[in-house]
């Protein structure tokens, strides 16, 4: 992200030129040429000549982190998953949107509005609620999140979670 205007060659020889050189001196069978170094190519770039763009600041950034569900497998009873949300903008976020459904089958599918108070760098915990209509078997559950605070987000592709659940024919057992 720092030199988006610069070619892949070009990263890649700054990559190649500025890895640390492991094994045998200069590039061999084993190491190739070296385990990369991110910070060393990127000041290779400078030295190169090449001033980097500074990163982008969004004011409204939500990442959807993680979706989480009560335990697996399930058996045929309530489903009841839930979202891991963090703000990774420079504001606070007051609301999102939530979309969540399962691929292939119709009708189970959900849409609502999150609200609260989520400083920068802080995380939320979203309930989805129970969702009961899952017949036994593999599905996979969609979620995104989008519209903080109202707004476009522009990093918009850190916000969908897909997870696969497998639901069991059998009955609960009581501990």
């Amino acid at each position: 992200e720092a030199f988006p205007y610069l070619d892949a060659e070009t990263i890649l020889l700054a990559l190649y030129f500025s890895a640390v050189d492991l094994g045998d001196e200069g590039e061999d069978n084993v190491y190739g040429n070296g385990l990369i170094d991110v910070f060393a190519a990127y000041e290779y770039l400078i030295n190169q000549g090449h001033d980097p763009v500074p990163p982008v600041s969004a004011e409204n950034d939500i990442v959807l982190v993680e979706l989480i569900s009560q335990n697996t497998p399930y058996c045929l009873q309530a489903f009841s998953p839930s979202i891991t949300v963090q703000n990774a903008g420079i504001d606070t976020v007051y609301s999102f949107t939530v979309n969540y459904h399962f691929k292939n089958l119709e009708g189970i599918q959900n849409t609502f509005l999150w609200e609260g108070e989520l400083p920068p760098g802080h995380i939320v915990h979203v309930p989805l609620g129970a969702i009961n209509e899952l017949q036994a078997g593999l599905h996979t559950m969609i979620a995104e999140i989008s519209d903080p605070n109202g707004q476009e987000d522009l990093r918009h592709l850190n916000n969908r979670f897909k997870k696969r659940v497998e639901i069991l024919d059998l009955e609960t057992i009581e501990a």
